[in-house]
């Protein structure tokens, strides 16, 4: 609520509280991985932050944080399709940032990672359209980068 009235110091702060919280909830309940995707909801809404506010090389940090979670939720939990289309988003937004700042070959493996996850979800669940725009979007992605 406080990013979306404009208290962006307030909300950068409860995000760090809640990242505290969750950190020490996830070490003593490892099992609980609903914990872990607060965890990464947080780092994602404050790498958010940050780029609003011209911080990228934090948001990156933050994003690192986030897909690095992510990529455990997955690797324990491989039948747990949003976890893997989170996953893919964070790839996608990482790529997002690395394009911005200029660093193609970075941002190409991301929207690659992303693209990956992305054909594999549409594959198994070809009923599920939001799956569909999000390949389309990473196509989309990698043509801008390689025109």
């Amino acid at each position: 609520m406080y990013r979306d009235t404009g208290r962006g110091k307030e909300a950068e702060v409860s995000w760090q509280k809640a990242i505290a919280l969750l950190e020490t909830l996830v070490l003593k309940n490892p099992t609980i991985t609903q914990y872990q995707a607060n965890l990464v909801h947080c780092y994602l809404n404050l790498g958010l932050l940050c780029i609003g506010t011209g911080r990228k090389k934090e948001a990156e940090a933050s994003y690192q944080k986030a897909l690095a979670l992510q990529e455990t939720l997955v690797l324990k939990n491989p039948t747990v399709t949003q976890y893997q289309a989170d996953l893919a988003n964070s790839h996608n937004i990482l790529g997002l940032l690395y394009s911005d700042v200029g660093r193609s070959k970075e941002a190409e493996v991301s929207w690659q990672k992303a693209l990956a996850l992305r054909e594999t979800l549409v594959l198994k669940n070809p009923t599920v359209t939001e799956y569909q725009a999000n390949l389309a979007a990473s196509h989309y992605n990698l043509g801008i980068l390689y025109r």
